[in-house]
């Protein structure tokens, strides 16, 4: 899907906002499977 529809699903999180490392990882993922 593309990543900006991505983005608005990960609520709260905003583009532009702090990004945890954690989330990063879990991005990297789902990315990759």
């Amino acid at each position: 899907m593309p990543n900006s529809i991505f983005k608005k699903q990960l609520s709260p999180i905003k583009p532009g906002d702090p990004i945890d490392y954690k989330d990063v990882e879990l991005l990297k993922k789902f990315i990759t499977e």
